[in-house]
């Protein structure tokens, strides 16, 4: 089972006193403490031979989803348009599995 993440990307963006979903934001993948991207393919499911690029984009919403062969500490960067760049240090993990 391929470690799983899925994140809903937001901000208080410059000029704005609400917190906005990030759109359409950049994701960058790198090694901790670095700004060496990750060498880790990265899926776009959870089988499969799907792909996501290096960076990635979220969705309409916001939404970044991807996964890993498995369990990875890096840092996530975000791009967008009125936002500072900033990291993410995280350690991604697999799903819980469904309780009855």
């Amino acid at each position: 089972m391929r470690a799983h993440f899925r994140g809903t990307l937001a901000a208080l963006l410059t000029g704005s006193n609400f917190i906005s979903s990030l759109a359409s934001a950049t994701v960058a993948f790198y090694k901790t403490g670095t700004t060496t991207p990750i060498d880790e393919v990265i899926y776009s499911g959870p089988t499969g031979v799907g792909t996501l690029p290096n960076p990635a984009t979220a969705d309409a919403s916001g939404v970044i989803e991807f996964w890993l062969l498995r369990e990875k500490r890096f840092d996530l960067y975000v791009t967008y348009p009125g936002f500072l760049r900033s990291a993410s240090r995280s350690r991604w993990r697999r799903p819980s599995p469904p309780t009855s």
